[in-house]
Parts: structure tokens; sequence; C-alpha cells
């Protein structure tokens, strides 16, 4: 940033208001991306057109031939477009009360920024695995400038307000691309055990295995999570019309076979 530019920015911070026209969203901003976003803007919108704007968005002087806006934002988003959105009804003067803040010095202070100015944000854990991220990568440029003390994990906790342990638990769902089965299983990342994808995918294969073998059976055979086999069955001929029903019919006949020999042997003791 030249020095021009360094004064202008530094005279035009501070509370104002400003032409929504001329504020650009952030092109990183991934706290947007949930799937009932427009649902909560609507909500937003209600709420601002009977109260009014009560809290400022925060913006930085970024001003670009491209597009002609002035600003960029770096919290706010879903008010801002709540506030866009009353301007298309015609129930806004197109102004809206914003923060300007200092401008970023780098992507990794503008990623900084932008996750600390979510802070008080209700995120699912998709969101969260997204965060984290961000912030592996803000955390491998300090290292590269020497700035990162201490574990990744706790720093990143502090950044966001969590444990390192549910740090590391929301990295694994990353990598592991898990999240929708968590959020499935309704699990919490503090709560929830640490488990490779191979183990995830056996467990579900499992389950529809017990599930299969319990219906096919009339409920005479169940399998557990550690394959044990139970079968609940009054006498040998409805253990083996169970397994014939599972589709071991070659192995009935065998034990069929086998019964009629023993009782055979028996008739000429």
């Amino acid at each position: 940033m030249g020095f021009r530019n360094s004064v202008q920015d530094a005279m035009s911070r501070g509370f104002r208001k400003i032409p929504i026209e001329k504020i650009r969203i952030n092109a990183n901003n991934f706290y947007a991306q949930t799937d009932f976003e427009e649902e909560a803007i609507d909500q937003m919108a209600d709420l601002l057109e009977e109260n009014g704007q009560d809290a400022n968005i925060l913006v930085y002087l970024d001003p670009r031939e491209e597009d002609g806006k002035e600003y960029t934002l770096l919290s706010g988003e879903r008010r801002f477009k709540a506030m866009q959105k009353l301007l298309d009804l015609g129930k806004s003067d197109g102004m809206i009360q914003a923060k300007i803040e200092e401008a970023p010095e780098s992507p990794e202070d503008e990623m900084l920024r932008l996750i600390r100015g979510n802070a008080q944000r209700t995120k699912s854990k998709e969101i969260r695995c997204l965060e984290v991220k961000a912030l592996q990568k803000v955390w491998e440029e300090m290292k590269r400038n020497g700035t990162a003390q201490g574990r990744f994990v706790e720093w990143a906790g502090k950044n966001i307000g969590v444990s390192a342990r549910q740090i590391q638990n929301y990295l694994t769902l990353a990598q592991m691309d898990m999240v929708k089965a968590e959020e499935a299983k309704g699990q919490d990342p503090e709560e929830a055990p640490v488990e490779s994808k191979d183990d995830e995918q056996l467990q579900a294969f499992l389950k529809d295995l017990s599930r299969e073998v319990k219906e096919q059976s009339g409920g005479m055979i169940s399998i557990n999570k550690k394959m044990t086999i139970s079968i609940k069955c009054g006498s040998l001929q409805e253990v083996m019309t169970a397994f014939d029903q599972l589709g071991f019919t070659q192995q009935v006949q065998q034990i069929q076979e086998y019964l009629k020999k023993f009782q055979s042997r028996i008739l000429h003791l």
C-alpha cells in the first residue's frame, strides 16, 4: 500500500453510513455457505425493517476500478444482504451503518479478521471444518515467516474459542470428509471418537448387514458391532430354517445329511 493510499485509509476509518452499492462481498468469506442462509437473510431483513440496523458491518477501504466499489466486507454479510434486499424492495434509503477498519496487511491477516469477525456466529460442523482448514493455511504462512509459536491446535482453538481437542477432531473430520456422516449422527466433535474412514465404512456396512440379517431371519439372528452372531431359536430345526432364509441352503443340506447319519448310527447301537 502506497503512502497516498495509507493516508486515505487512515482518514477514512471510523463509523459512518456508506452507500450499499459501494460495498462488495468478500470472496474469501465461507461462512455464508449454509443451506439455510437465504432463510436467515429473510429473517434478518424483517428484523431490520421493524427495528432498524442494530449493529455495524465491518468493511475496509478497497477501491477498485473493475467494479466501481470502494469497500470490501470483513463481517456482517448476512446483515448487508438483508439491507440490500430491503433496498431492492424500496424499503431502504440505500445507506448502511459501517465500521471502516484498516485494510489487511496480507491475505492471512484478512482471513484471520474474517474468522474473528464471525466469532459469535452459530456454526455447523461443516463450517467449523472450513474454519479450521482456513486457519491451517494461515498457520503454514506463519511458520514460513517465523511467527508461529506453540502448537497449531492450541493457537487455532484460541482464535475461535474452542478446545485444542475440538480442533483436532474438526481437523480429522475435514481430512476424512465425514462432516455429513457426523451431522447425521448428531455427534459433537468434542465427544465424537476419532475414527478412520475405513472404520466408518465398516461400521456402516455392519449396521446394514445386521439389519438385513435380522429382517430375513424374522428376528432370530442378529449381528452386533463386534461381529458376534446371536441366534434366538428354540430348536435345531429353527436354526436351520433361519440359515436357509439367509441363503445358506447348501450348508443346511449338509447339516441335515450329518443329522441323518448321526440318527442312523444311534438306531444301530
